[in-house]
């Protein structure tokens, strides 16, 4: 930043702040907003000295603007941002609320406008997808983001890194596995929430994939977690929560991924090897790792321990 010149024509913040200029503004709209959010109000607004120095169209960007900020200060700030990007990293395990507020620090959206897009069904056509099946499209990484992006325009980013991603030789274990890039992607996102070990990631995926063939349902925690909007212990009383997202009560797959799939996880249901394993519980010893079981009996043993150990914590609370 430049630095700071205390002088007629300066914002009134007192402390630095950070500015989200909007690319649909007009330049007295930007004039209002800095009046409004920075409390400045010089003689001449400072639409009138951009339009002498070449800034006359507003361009996107975020800026930090410092403490009693010059006006010459933030129209340089303006130019030298006019064609700003960030580099915006979507992690795995990310729901709407938090895809949304991440976004809304990089691109020419806020949170309201980017759910709102991700949750219209018409406007979403155009990239087959829908307000369920979006986050298929969000495959986690680092993404360069131009600060000028608008909320339909970073969907068709996203899709266009989704089919790079989707290679052909990654599309035909797809087929091998009987699945659509969509399916795997909503089987992959509850292998995410089920497990933080990678390396059991295919030996989960398996389990749901040998469910899927049997005809038997899925009933996996984490989507009754996420059809009742928080992460807690899945007890009786949970099971019958009505949902199309909760698994216990609906035959095959939830109607769309339950978060963002970790890459890891959707190459693992896409390798996956035949095992018979058709149960899988978590060890009571804290290592975060999972007992797996070829039969009922053998999952109800440990299906047990695990209940009464959590039991115990709870009670030693």
């Amino acid at each position: 930043m430049v630095a700071v010149v205390a002088s007629w024509g300066s914002s009134q913040n007192e402390r630095t702040q950070e500015f989200q200029v909007r690319g649909h503004w007009t330049l007295n709209q930007l004039d209002s907003a800095l009046q409004s959010d920075l409390g400045y109000h010089p003689i001449i607004p400072l639409s009138f000295w951009a339009k002498n120095i070449g800034y006359p169209q507003v361009k996107a960007c975020r800026l930090l603007i410092k403490p009693h900020s010059h006006w010459w200060n933030l129209l340089q700030d303006l130019r030298a941002n006019r064609g700003q990007t960030h580099n915006w990293v979507l992690h795995s395990g990310w729901h709407l609320a938090k895809i949304s507020q991440s976004l809304s620090q990089c691109i020419d959206a806020d949170s309201a406008e980017i759910a709102s897009v991700l949750n219209d069904e018409l406007g979403l056509e155009p990239w087959n997808v829908n307000s369920h099946t979006w986050p298929a499209l969000f495959i986690p990484n680092t993404y360069n983001l131009s600060a000028s992006t608008h909320a339909f325009g970073l969907i068709e980013r996203m899709k266009r890194e989704s089919d790079v991603w989707w290679t052909t030789e990654r599309l035909e274990k797809a087929s091998t596995q009987g699945i659509t890039p969509v399916e795997a992607v909503i089987i992959a996102s509850i292998v995410t929430k089920e497990s933080n070990k990678a390396d059991e990631y295919e030996s989960i995926a398996g389990v749901y994939l040998n469910r899927l063939r049997k005809g038997m349902k899925l009933q996996a925690d984490p989507t009754v977690n996420f059809a009742r909007g928080k992460i807690a212990r899945v007890r009786a009383d949970a099971l019958s929560i009505e949902s199309p997202y909760n698994t216990y009560l609906h035959e095959g797959l939830p109607p769309g991924p339950i978060c963002t799939a970790d890459p890891r996880a959707i190459d693992a249901v896409l390798n996956y090897k035949k095992h018979d394993y058709l149960f899988f519980c978590a060890k009571i010893d804290g290592s975060h790792r999972h007992h797996f079981s070829k039969t009922f009996e053998e999952h109800k043993r440990y299906a047990r321990a695990f209940n009464r150990a959590m039991n115990e914590r709870e009670k030693n609370r």
